[in-house]
């Protein structure tokens, strides 16, 4: 018995030696060159009902500002307290409200908390963004999420669109919509699991990097064909959840403001062919066995996704204009406020605002709420 407890724990030494130095190196490289999606992923966890959130009590930094995140996960004040605040304001999205980029207090949330205070009312607006969310993952996070609902809101505002005419997710590659892919039952053990794994940002960092170069390397290996997959939440399933949302507001006598999503990129820089186009032409020729042609055109397809993601954003904040508009509902549109062709200085990237652009989503949304003031309860 003995023998083999010395043998685990030589064995346990030895996996220790070979991660920790890497470790080390991981989260010192991380945060100065890796992408926005390495940085990320630390302030994240997998989820057995939506697929990933983030992380509870989290404590970091990304992209130069402190993240703290409270018991749900979210950048915002402690549940407890915001439930027991006279006025509260539920604010759902996904990066872009969350605050990409920007200090806590430089949110649009943070900042129409401050503007309404201002005039005296006990007020608190809960920023319940959550990174990388599409509409559906937003739906049930507001209809399960027990703690959510305590809150008992009298606004609520709703800011997805940008994920969910992606084609891909943080943790996992499906060819199934995310109406499909959230209603598949997950082992929560499994989940457990690689949520301990995933604490350590060196495994995570070469999954991804193994992931990069086994597409890159797939047709000479003769892998499967890499083939785009169908967006995240098609323009049907994008209408249903805007009008369940319309229902439960209504339902709760919570009122509803409707916001557009923003995605703003010089198309003159972008191929004109057609990503799916591209994809297609990069799959035939995979099978043809012309793998300089196919990555060829895997190249021009990736770089032609940015021109079709602005064509459907588009697309999707034209829904939501149709529906604030049947349902008598009100709108702020983020894509006219920051989308206009000077407006570089209200983003920082095609998709999330600057502390401008926050500035002027926040001002939009006091003005609405102002003009019809909350009651108390």
């Amino acid at each position: 018995m003995r023998r083999w407890t010395v043998r685990i724990m030589l064995v346990i030494a030895s996996v220790a030696a070979c991660i920790l130095p890497l470790e080390f190196v991981a989260r010192i490289w991380i945060p100065r060159y890796g992408d926005a999606l390495d940085r990320s992923m630390p302030m994240l966890r997998m989820d057995a009902r939506l697929a990933w959130r983030q992380r509870e009590n989290f404590s970091g930094r990304f992209f130069g500002h402190p993240v703290r995140t409270n018991s749900l996960g979210l950048r915002a004040a402690p549940i407890q307290e915001s439930a027991r605040a006279a006025r509260r304001i539920l604010v759902l999205g996904p990066s872009s409200t969350f605050g990409w980029g920007v200090a806590e207090e430089q949110t649009y949330s943070g900042l129409l908390e401050r503007r309404l205070r201002q005039g005296g009312s006990e007020t608190v607006v809960v920023n319940a963004g959550q990174i990388g969310f599409s509409a559906w993952q937003g739906l049930l996070f507001y209809k399960q999420e027990k703690r959510l609902q305590a809150l008992h809101p009298q606004v609520l505002v709703f800011a997805y669109g940008v994920n969910d005419v992606d084609r891909h997710r943080f943790y996992f590659d499906s060819p199934l919509s995310d109406r499909e892919e959230l209603h598949r039952e997950r082992s929560t053990s499994a989940i457990d699991l690689a949520n301990i794994i995933g604490r350590l940002s060196s495994l995570g960092l070469a999954r991804r990097r193994i992931a990069t170069l086994a597409e890159k390397f797939s047709c000479r290996l003769g892998m499967s064909v890499i083939k785009p997959h169908e967006l995240r939440v098609s323009p049907e399933d994008f209408e249903r959840v805007l009008l369940e949302f319309v229902a439960l507001s209504r339902e709760r006598k919570t009122r509803l403001i409707l916001m557009t999503s923003i995605y703003r990129v010089d198309a003159k820089r972008m191929p004109t062919t057609s990503s799916t186009q591209a994809y297609e032409l990069s799959a035939e020729h995979a099978r043809a066995g012309r793998c300089k042609e196919a990555a060829i055109a895997l190249r021009t397809a990736r770089k032609a996704e940015p021109r079709r993601i602005r064509k459907d954003v588009h697309a999707y904040n034209e829904i939501i204009r149709q529906v604030a508009q049947r349902e008598e509902l009100p709108l702020v549109d983020a894509q006219a406020l920051l989308g206009v062709p000077d407006g570089e200085a209200s983003l920082i990237d095609p998709v999330h605002p600057s502390v401008k652009g926050h500035q002027i989503l926040a001002d939009a949304l006091a003005q609405i709420i102002v003009n019809a003031p909350l009651e108390e309860g």
